[in-house]
């Protein structure tokens, strides 16, 4: 059913006390907010070629290969839509401001926790085992009583019309919520996208028409090259491509459009599985880099850099990589972010592009 849009922020705010699980999104500059609800069970997939073939919102973690998260599938019991543009957030919280105290000290989100990993990356890249690898990091800050997600979504509505937001909880993944600018796979019939994403800097205005540097431009060639080959490998030869400088939030990225249609036979979901992960998130050569990442990493990624998206809703697939993103267990927001490294990546720089992307989440504060 369709709802008034002054209702959005009341319904989010009721499902966040409820436990039930439910999914909250916009796509990329549509006027459509969706929420799906399904009181009972959300499904566990057994394998990530299993999306799409039943239609819902699912939940794929970085490490979908049992490492303690699993790809889930909400069915929806009910869909509710609201018209984006029409949505409010009520008097008494439009002008609130939950205060968000970084906890210091916690173990694994230490500076020097970093520091080390980012040091274990170093040695790899220079000793030409990888041409790159992608570190992240996560960060707690406790928050009031109330939950500000609601709050964050509907802001997020408004400011980043070009992301994908969502707002999901079920009882396995808890809850997370998310403005993403990356596609994964994105189409239905002979029409299909996907993205390489990579290389960032402070978005300033009239940025786009600045050079790209050197290491920028080097890092998203990688993930580029790497996207295209698993397309041949798929069957997909001539996908029309686009490169373009493109903004989340305060930061901004250059991304490489591929848009093609699918061969006979290939389903989705086998498409979707081949892409994730990408070295956007996780580095080259794939194999090896993840399982580098898995050991000297210093927090467990969980849904972070996995991927998140309604599919078969409206017969299209809609699949985002899970990130700008953060976790709300209680009265803590856990965000994460990470970046890619190069041979000649430096510490600083690299900390700091971490807390710029965090900005991403914090600004809706």
């Amino acid at each position: 059913m369709t709802a008034d849009g002054q209702d959005l922020f009341n319904h989010l705010d009721a499902l966040s006390r409820s436990g039930s699980a439910f999914a909250a999104y916009r796509l990329p500059m549509s006027d459509e907010v969706v929420v799906l609800e399904n009181p009972g069970e959300v499904e566990c997939l057994g394998a990530v070629d299993e999306v799409g073939r039943d239609e819902g919102f699912v939940a794929v973690p970085f490490d979908a290969t049992g490492g303690g998260c699993r790809p889930l599938l909400l069915r929806p019991a009910s869909v509710t839509r609201y018209a984006a543009g029409e949505v409010s957030i009520p008097e008494e919280c439009r002008d609130a401001h939950p205060v968000a105290t970084a906890v210091e000290g916690r173990a694994g989100e230490r500076r020097e926790d970093y520091a080390r990993a980012f040091a274990a990356f170093d040695g790899a890249l220079r000793s030409g085992r990888f041409s790159k690898l992608v570190l992240a990091r996560r960060k707690t800050f406790a928050v009031g009583e109330r939950s500000p997600l609601p709050l964050m979504f509907c802001r997020a509505l408004a400011r980043y019309a070009t992301a994908f937001v969502y707002l999901f909880h079920s009882p396995q993944s808890g809850t997370w919520f998310g403005s993403t600018p990356e596609i994964l796979l994105s189409g239905r019939g002979a029409d299909w996208r996907t993205v390489a994403l990579a290389g960032t800097r402070l978005h300033a205005d009239g940025g786009e028409d600045v050079p790209w540097d050197e290491k920028n431009r080097a890092e998203q060639g990688y993930v580029a090259d790497y996207v295209a080959q698993v397309l041949r490998r798929s069957g997909i030869d001539d996908p029309v491509t686009r490169t373009a400088t493109v903004r989340a939030g305060r930061v901004e990225h250059l991304c490489t459009t591929f848009t093609f249609a699918l061969p006979d036979g290939l389903q989705a979901g086998r498409l979707a599985a081949a892409l994730h992960p990408t070295p956007a998130v996780c580095g080259l050569p794939k194999d090896e880099a993840f399982g580098f990442i898995q050991r000297h990493e210093a927090c467990c990624r969980e849904y972070y850099a996995g991927f998140i998206g309604p599919v078969g809703l409206g017969g299209r697939v809609e699949l985002f990589v899970n990130l700008r993103c953060l976790n709300a267990v209680g009265t803590e927001l856990r965000l994460f972010a990470g970046g890619g490294i190069v041979r000649g990546s430096e510490l600083g720089s690299e900390w700091r592009e971490t807390e710029n992307k965090m900005r991403t989440m914090l600004d809706l504060l």
